[in-house]
């Protein structure tokens, strides 16, 4: 039925168990799909509860994931109260009651700025169902101008983000290292272009799958021929619900496999690294890594922590085993939760080097102690 009405703009929001069935997955030639079928949905925003092996909540007025909807409606601080896709999504995926068990899947091909809603007092009339408070309607009302600019102050150009970089790199450099560990670690900044292999970067690609059009960044892909021998065999399982009417045969197929991203816009910086320097070769080297994606409006820091290894007598080599990326959005404008940001960074791997530290020389050396102990002991008794 979406077909046939080829919109402009297609929105589905699908609230049930297992609802987030990935739309594309491997062994499919991709560029056909998307080919064809991004002539019928130019845009579109697909929001699922929870993923394809998770349960969507509820209680006995509202599931989990509606309520969260309509917080975000209720909670946006909109100066001319247009609620945007990107107000909605941004809270769904900061929402800590859908950051345990069940977490939302997207599928999102725009920039996420169209109206997704507006405030009045016909919602907020709706919203008091579920809120104790509702936003006042009596405040001033800008006119349609006056709504634009305000709108308009929330986007950075070339210059407001170069700006924003460079202010990141003052109070990065300004960090410092706590008293108890300063005679062990040197801190080391560095900023550079990624020169993280591809391959550990591809969960930051895969969150950019979700957010084509916003960022400037995009995912890399390579195309690689896969055989499938049954027709049958997994074939709903490789296309989305809404391509049913393709017919695939047994065969080679190509698939555009992900490997990697690439900054679409020239930035100061794509990578900044924060390093424990080791004073002694007893204690272990630490990195914090953390890439900063910007839009026009916020800037995606997404860190991770990279471990050492020795490697003979040169300079110990970056560990990239079992990595694990978290990411927090921050609008341009707050450069003080920026500033906060880095420094959480620095006391998690501080707070991380001294509990390893304390662990291996007061309760190994403890324990050691103890054995060393009883050794004493039985060698008096003889």
């Amino acid at each position: 039925m979406l077909r046939s009405v080829g919109p402009k703009v297609t929105v589905k929001i699908v609230d049930a168990c297992h609802s987030g069935t990935p739309y594309i997955k491997d062994a499919v030639d991709y560029d056909s799909v998307f080919k064809s079928l991004n002539q019928v949905f130019k845009e579109c925003y697909f929001l699922f509860s929870s993923r394809f092996d998770e349960y969507s909540l509820a209680n006995k007025s509202l599931s989990v994931f509606t309520h969260s909807i309509l917080k975000s409606i209720y909670t946006t601080n909109s100066s001319n109260g247009i609620i945007r896709y990107w107000d909605v999504i941004n809270f769904l995926k900061d929402d800590n009651t859908l950051s345990g068990s069940q977490k939302p899947y997207f599928v999102i091909q725009s920039s996420m700025s169209d109206v997704f809603c507006r405030q009045s007092e016909k919602v907020n009339s709706l919203l008091s169902k579920y809120f104790t408070l509702v936003p006042s309607t009596n405040e001033y009302k800008p006119s349609l101008p006056e709504a634009i600019i305000n709108d308009a102050k929330h986007f950075m150009d070339k210059n407001g983000i170069e700006s924003v970089f460079r202010s990141i790199r003052t109070f990065a450099e300004m960090l410092t290292i706590s008293t108890d560990l300063s005679d062990i670690y040197s801190l080391d900044v560095e900023f550079s272009n990624i020169i993280l292999p591809k391959s550990i970067v591809i969960p930051i690609a895969r969150w950019l799958e979700g957010n084509v059009g916003e960022y400037f960044a995009t995912p890399l892909y390579k195309d690689v021929e896969v055989r499938i021998d049954s027709a049958s065999k997994g074939m709903r399982d490789i296309v989305p619900f809404w391509a049913s009417s393709f017919t695939m045969q047994p065969g080679m197929f190509k698939e555009n496999k992900l490997v990697g991203l690439s900054i679409t816009a020239g930035m100061p910086y794509e990578q900044i690294t924060i390093t424990f320097m080791n004073k002694y070769p007893n204690v272990p080297r630490r990195s914090c890594i953390i890439l900063p994606v910007v839009s026009r409006t916020t800037i995606q820091l997404f860190y991770c922590t990279i471990n050492y290894k020795k490697a003979g007598w040169s300079d110990p080599e970056m560990i990239f085993d079992n990595i694990q990326w978290e990411t927090k959005s921050i609008d341009f404008n707050n450069e003080n939760e920026l500033k906060n940001c880095f420094k959480k960074f620095v006391f998690q791997t501080e707070q991380n080097l001294r509990d390893e530290l304390m662990r291996k020389y007061f309760v190994e050396m403890e324990s050691q102690g103890g054995e060393n102990s009883a050794i004493e002991d039985i060698n008096h008794d003889k």
